[in-house]
Formats: C-alpha cells, sequence, structure tokens
C-alpha cells in the first residue's frame, strides 16, 4: 500500500507546480512580506488629484483672504502732532497749512505746538460755535502764549469726534487756524458708481451747492462790495435747510469794509438787537470766517442778514425747508 502511494503523491506535486508557474514561462514566486497585490492597489490618480484640488485650493482661497479682510491698513501716526503758529498766523504741519488731522478714538493724542510769529496765540478743542466765540472754559487746550518754547498737550481723544474742532481763539485766529478731525484709517467711501442711483442724487438736488464735511454740510457766502450776499456769484435771497442739520457758513468779505452776518428774525436783524443769535461780528479783512449753526426743528420766521447800519435792507434772505 506505502509503495503505492508514493507515485501518486508524486503526479500531484508535479500538478500544482506547473498549475501555480506563470504563464510567460518563469518561475513563480511569493510577493515580499508586506506588499499589496496589483488589483488592490489605488489608482494612481487619486491620491494626487486629492492632494491637488484639497490642500493647495485650501491655502490660496482661505489664508490670502483672511489676510487681505482682517489685517487693518496703514494710516498716518497719531500718537504725536507737530504743528507751528507760522509768521503768517496759519497753523501749519510739515511746512504746509493743516485743515483736517487724523486721531484715533480711544486713544491718547499728544500735541506739541511751536509759535514762531512772535504773537499771542492759542490752541483749543471743541465745538465750532464755542472756538468761534472764544468760549473755551471746560475745552480742552493751551492758552495764549507767544514765546518760541514748544508747548505739549496731550488729549484723550472720546469715542465721537463728530463736530469737534481745533483752532486758536486769538483775536481774530480762528477762520485762518481752523480744522477738523478725522478718524484715522477710515473707510474710503464707496465709488459713486457703485452708491445706489437714487440717493445721492436726490439729496443734492434739494440743497444749495456745497460741500460736506465732517462737522456738517458747507455753505460758501461772499458779502460784496455792491451790498449783495452771494452764492457761486448770484445774490441769495433764500437758503434751503433741513431741521436738525449742521451748517457751516463760510463767508468771504470782498468789500474792503465792515459786513457781519446774524441769523435770527427779521425785527431783531432790522434793529440789530443780536446779542444771543449766531452769527458772526464785524469783520473786514478778506480771511473767510466761518459760522456754525444747528438747524432749529422750527425755521419759521428766521431769516440771515447783515446788520451794519444801512446794509439790512439789501443784504438779507430766508430758509425755507429744503425738500
Amino acid at each position: 500500500m506505502k509503495t503505492f502511494l508514493r507515485p501518486a503523491l508524486g503526479a500531484v506535486l508535479v500538478l500544482v507546480v506547473v498549475a501555480c508557474a506563470d504563464p510567460s514561462g518563469q518561475p513563480w514566486t511569493p510577493p515580499p512580506a508586506g506588499s499589496v497585490a496589483p488589483e488592490t492597489q489605488a489608482p494612481a490618480s487619486v491620491a494626487p488629484s486629492a492632494a491637488a484640488s484639497v490642500a493647495p485650493s485650501a491655502a490660496a482661497s482661505v489664508a490670502p483672504s483672511a489676510a487681505a479682510s482682517v489685517a487693518p491698513s496703514a494710516g498716518p501716526e497719531t500718537g504725536t502732532v507737530t504743528l507751528e503758529f507760522n509768521a503768517d498766523g496759519q497753523l501749519q504741519r510739515d511746512g504746509a497749512k493743516v485743515t483736517d488731522i487724523p486721531v484715533v478714538p480711544g486713544e491718547t493724542t499728544t500735541f506739541v505746538i511751536t509759535n514762531s510769529s512772535g504773537k499771542p496765540h492759542s490752541f483749543y478743542i471743541g465745538p465750532s460755535q464755542q472756538l468761534l466765540l472764544g468760549q473755551v472754559d471746560g475745552l480742552t487746550g493751551i492758552p495764549e502764549w507767544s514765546d518760541a518754547e514748544p508747548k505739549e498737550l496731550a488729549w484723550d481723544v472720546p469715542a465721537d469726534i463728530a463736530g469737534l474742532k481745533f483752532a486758536s481763539t486769538t483775536g481774530s485766529d480762528y477762520g485762518a487756524t481752523n480744522g477738523t478731525f478725522s478718524v484715522a484709517g477710515a473707510a474710503t467711501p464707496a465709488p459713486a458708481s457703485q452708491a445706489p442711483a437714487s440717493a445721492a442724487p436726490s439729496a443734492a438736488a434739494s440743497v444749495p451747492a456745497g460741500s460736506q464735511e465732517p462737522g456738517g454740510r458747507v455753505i460758501e457766502l461772499e458779502l460784496d462790495g455792491a451790498l449783495q450776499i452771494k452764492q457761486n456769484g448770484q445774490k441769495v435771497m433764500d437758503i434751503p435747510v433741513t431741521p436738525g442739520e449742521t451748517v457751516i457758513f463760510k463767508l468771504t468779505n470782498t468789500a474792503g469794509y465792515p459786513h457781519n452776518f446774524w441769523i435770527g428774525t427779521d425785527q431783531q436783524l432790522m434793529t440789530n438787537q443780536v446779542e444771543g443769535l449766531t452769527g458772526h461780528p464785524d469783520w473786514s479783512d478778506a480771511e473767510p470766517k466761518e459760522v456754525v449753526w444747528v438747524v432749529p426743528a422750527d425755521i419759521t420766521g428766521l431769516k440771515f442778514g447783515c446788520t451794519v447800519p444801512g446794509h439790512y435792507s439789501l443784504m438779507q434772505g430766508t430758509f425755507s425747508v429744503a425738500s
């Protein structure tokens, strides 16, 4: 029996070896330990495409956009502001007349001011009307000085700077030295083409020509030698205003002799009873003057005019509610 089984087992082994041989005729060898059979390996296009479409796009679309929208834009240095009153009485910064100073609400701005004019000047911060009238009690500022020793003023910028200005309140300095504050790094308004088509044009059409400043709407008027109050070269008889808005009148006297400008009732202006009224007293120089007026809710009976004797009948006008 053993003799018979041995030849049979040998034949079986020969058949197994033949069946496992490589079709090409090469002997079959087992794959190395840890390798994966060819049919179970991922196609070459799967892993690379995932890496190319996920990681790079995430880096390109997330990190750069975050940096562009979060990082603040660079603005002017606001910690210390160096100013100078020059020989002409102008307030200058870096050799140029300063009309606006960017500040950061909540931070402290230090003003270092030199008076090289040899004449008295002061420096105060407050609402335009108070500065114009020299009502500086309680305001942040430096009283009059005329020596060349630099003065220093630290100001804690409030959260709301709307309507605040700076100026010298000495004599007639206000017109040549006043300016506004703006928020440093504030976003630039969108171009007109991006604004709603119906918003700006309708507002502009209902008010007299002028510009907008942080403190209010500016209306420029000329008081001339022909005893007329003009706007853009035309005699102005009525000024449309909006109750509650702030109007800044910028007044130029081109006559060479005294004019003034007051807002009040016809009876007050006609009889020159200007005490307590909003306006500017007599002046004859050509330096522009400024009058800030918060339009009351009821403007019925209010007028504007020059109360210098003999002028009022020709230099007066009314206010109407802007449509």
